[in-house]
Order: structure tokens, then sequence, then C-alpha cells
């Protein structure tokens, strides 16, 4: 079960744009806050929002269409 919810989670993240699966990665992965991951990537801090806010949004679809409505 464990191992079918990482392949899961992972097809969703792959399926992001690279920008938004980037911030996604530095954030939950890296943790780093969105104001590190603006500097970082020497991005405004508001596109980093935007992007954390879309990557997001397509998660949350993608976690219902795979039914895993334990993660949303």
């Amino acid at each position: 079960m464990q191992n079918q919810l990482e392949r899961d989670i992972r097809r969703a993240l792959d399926a992001l744009a690279t920008d938004q699966r980037a911030v996604i990665e530095l954030a939950y992965f890296g943790g780093l806050t969105q104001t590190q991951i603006a500097e970082v990537l020497d991005t405004p801090l508001g596109t980093v929002k935007s992007r954390v806010r879309l990557a997001m949004q397509h998660l949350r679809r993608s976690v219902d269409a795979f039914g895993m409505e334990a993660l949303s």
C-alpha cells in the first residue's frame, strides 16, 4: 500500500509544470520557506506564492483522480 501511495504521489508531482514542481520540492522536501525559495530561485516572492498555490491545486485534483482522498 505504501509503495503504491509513493508511486501515486510521484506521478502527481511529475505531472506538475517544472517551475511548480521545483517550488513544491524545495518547500516540502527541502524544508525551505517561500522567502528562501524566492532567494534560491532568484524569483519574486509573489511568483513563488502563485506557483505553490497552482501546484497545490493541481496536486489536489490528482489526489482526487488517484482516489487518495485521505491525503486531500
